[in-house]
């Protein structure tokens, strides 16, 4: 089986390499980056070397883990460069061709491939040190005219819930060997509503607004590569990073049971 998945990540990982060549060979291209901004995904503070146009390839083409990630995090690059219909092209090739892998490693795992399999054939491709979300990562392109303005915001941790029955929760405990979680809610009613909350990370979203005289627009991205708009198309208002405030944790933690999960730091159940 660990052959026929080496084939199969290969296959995707030389088009996505092929698509990723020519978007580099687009950006390099004279004049093809007019103009610019990335910014910090620490402080936000606005990055100015090395060049834009180094500045959007090394943003698109780090696919590698660091010694620095935890828990799968990633490295962000928020920011907004203003690139020739090339570009714009080549990148909507990227986004098709990192969508595929997605797909490709989504339909191994639910063929029965483990994260072990997956990583040995990343690494039978010559790209060991692959972060797989990194890779295919979408680029957002975003559609003129009348774009108004991007700001950049942190969002910072909160949890994701999912909803699920007594029996379903008891199973997903069960095959994490969590049985010390099991024994604190096996005696609970059959049809009681269990809430898994899982921490989600510290992300960077973009809330983009188009405006004309009549008409205002605005759509939420997260953000963690450059976007890119058609030459003539900037942003007519501003492109900013926008400073966190700082906020009380709210604790208002849905149901009358709580119980910790140690399979992961901060991960909860909560029980109505």
């Amino acid at each position: 089986m660990q052959a026929l998945i080496n084939i199969t990540v290969s296959e995707s990982l030389h088009a996505l390499q092929e698509a990723l060549d020519t978007f580099n060979e687009a950006v390099r291209a004279p004049s093809a980056v007019v103009r610019g901004l990335r910014f910090n995904a620490i402080d936000g503070t606005e990055e100015t070397n090395p060049p834009l146009t180094e500045l959007l390839f090394e943003a698109v083409n780090t696919w590698d883990m660091t010694q620095e990630s935890e828990n799968g995090s990633v490295i962000r690059f928020p920011g907004v460069f203003e690139v020739g219909q090339d570009v714009m092209e080549a990148a909507q090739r990227l986004n098709e061709a990192k969508s595929a892998l997605s797909q490709c490693v989504a339909q191994l795992e639910a063929d029965g491939a483990d994260s072990r399999q997956i990583r040995s054939a990343y690494r039978a491709s010559q790209y060991p040190n692959l972060h797989p979300l990194q890779a295919w990562r979408q680029i957002v392109l975003l559609a003129g005219p009348n774009i108004a303005s991007v700001g950049f915001t942190v969002a910072k941790m909160s949890h994701s819930i999912e909803v699920m029955t007594h029996a379903d929760a008891m199973k997903r405990l069960a095959d994490a060997n969590a049985f010390d979680v099991i024994e604190q809610i096996e005696g609970l009613p059959a049809n009681s509503a269990i809430r898994w909350h899982t921490p989600v990370t510290r992300h960077i979203r973009a809330n983009v607004v188009w405006q004309d005289e009549d008409t205002r627009i605005s759509r939420m991205f997260h953000a963690s590569l450059p976007f890119l708009v058609p030459i003539g198309d900037w942003p007519s208002k501003r492109v900013r990073f926008n400073q966190p405030r700082s906020h009380a944790q709210r604790n208002d933690r849905k149901g009358t049971i709580q119980v910790h999960l140690p399979l992961r730091k901060g991960a909860f159940l909560s029980v109505s």
